[in-house]
C-alpha cells in the first residue's frame, strides 16, 4: 500500500494498563479510518507469546490521517498516559515483511462460542465435541462498540506479508513495511 508514507510511535506510559491503551489507540484509528483515511497498525517490538505486543505501537499513513488519529488521542496525551512521538516519514527502501491480521480463529475457543455450539447442538438432538485450546490467542486488545457500546477481543496474529492490500477497519491486513526507527 502506497499511502503508508509517515508514522508516529505510540508509547504507553504506564505499563500495567498497556492493553487497555493499545485499545484505545485501535478505536481512534478505526475512527479515523471511518473517516475516510487509509492507516494501519504495527508493533515493531511484537514477539510470540501471550501478550507480548512489546512497549511501541506504530500508526502508519498519510501525515493528515495521522493528524486525526492524534487528535483523538489527546485526552490520552494530555493526561500523560501515552506517549506520541513526532510525526516521521517512512524510509523508501523499507520491504513489508508482516501483515497483522484479525484472528477470527481464535473466537472458536471462547466460552460463548461453545455454548452457543451445545445449544445449536441440543436443537438438532445431538451432542458436541469439546472445544479444543490448540490455537488460544495470545494477542488481543479489549475493544468496545462504537454503535451497541458491547465489549469484545480484538484478536490479533502477525503473518508474513502476502499481498499489499487496503486496510480493514481497524488497520489490519495491511503489509507492513519493515524498518528502524
Amino acid at each position: 500500500m502506497s499511502k503508508l508514507t509517515h508514522y508516529v510511535d505510540i508509547r504507553p506510559a504506564k505499563p500495567a494498563i498497556l492493553y487497555e491503551l493499545y485499545g484505545r489507540v485501535m478505536m481512534a484509528t478505526h475512527l479515523a479510518i471511518a473517516g475516510g483515511y487509509d492507516l494501519a497498525v504495527d508493533w515493531p517490538q511484537w514477539q510470540e507469546g501471550e501478550g507480548r505486543f512489546g512497549f511501541v505501537m506504530r500508526v502508519l499513513g498519510e501525515a493528515e490521517g495521522l493528524f486525526a488519529v492524534v487528535k483523538k488521542l489527546a485526552g490520552l496525551i494530555e493526561n500523560k498516559l501515552i506517549d506520541c512521538g513526532e510525526l516521521k516519514r517512512v524510509p523508501p527502501n523499507a520491504d513489508p515483511r508482516w501483515m497483522f491480521v484479525r484472528d477470527r480463529q481464535a473466537q472458536r475457543t471462547t466460552p460463548s462460542y461453545a455454548r452457543r455450539l451445545e445449544r445449536r447442538a441440543a436443537a438438532r438432538g445431538e451432542s458436541v465435541a469439546p472445544i479444543s485450546k490448540v490455537g488460544t490467542p495470545t494477542h488481543w486488545l479489549p475493544m468496545q462498540s462504537f454503535s451497541n457500546k458491547q465489549s469484545f477481543r480484538l484478536d490479533i496474529k502477525r503473518v508474513p506479508a502476502l499481498h499489499d492490500t487496503t486496510p480493514n477497519a481497524y488497520g489490519l491486513s495491511v503489509a507492513i513495511p519493515d524498518f528502524e526507527a
